[in-house]
């Protein structure tokens, strides 16, 4: 019972935006799947990682229906010339009627999202904690703010 209310508590964290919470702080950084500057500068959200600030990604689901927004649970900076964030403990949920509801069986997602446009996604069971699908080097425009 404390492994599903430690999801449940997860879920809600990690909810769907809405357009509200959406509008937010100003974004630092915005970039296309390929890595490409939209708005921004790099630079600025180097600096920022740097200086210990919560760094938070927003993005749209594979079909756009989606906005979703993430805490970074771990920010790394490459050299200069890239940002990444890694986000873990996402329960894999689906759309229903109802709104988002729990997949069964149940599932957790490590996501890692690079100012570079690569996106990665690893599943793992709850049950068994082994890998259940990996998803590598798919690109994802990303917008990055920093709190």
């Amino acid at each position: 019972m404390r492994l599903f209310a430690f999801l449940a508590t997860a879920a809600l964290s990690h909810a769907a935006a809405s357009a509200q919470e959406a509008l937010g702080p100003e974004p630092i950084y915005e970039h296309d799947g390929f890595g490409n500057a939209q708005s921004g500068e790099l630079t600025d959200l180097i600096s920022a990682a740097r200086d210990g600030k919560r760094i938070r990604v927003q993005y749209r689901s594979e079909n756009g229906d989606f906005l979703w927004n993430r805490d970074c649970d771990h920010v790394a900076v490459e050299v200069d010339k890239s940002v990444t964030c890694f986000v873990f403990l996402i329960p894999d949920t689906q759309l229903s009627a109802y709104g988002l509801e729990f997949k069964s069986p149940l599932y957790y997602e490590h996501q890692i999202f690079r100012t570079t446009g690569a996106y990665s996604g690893v599943k793992f069971s709850v049950e068994t904690s082994k890998e259940i699908s990996r998803e590598t080097a798919q690109p994802r425009a990303v917008t990055w703010f920093a709190h």
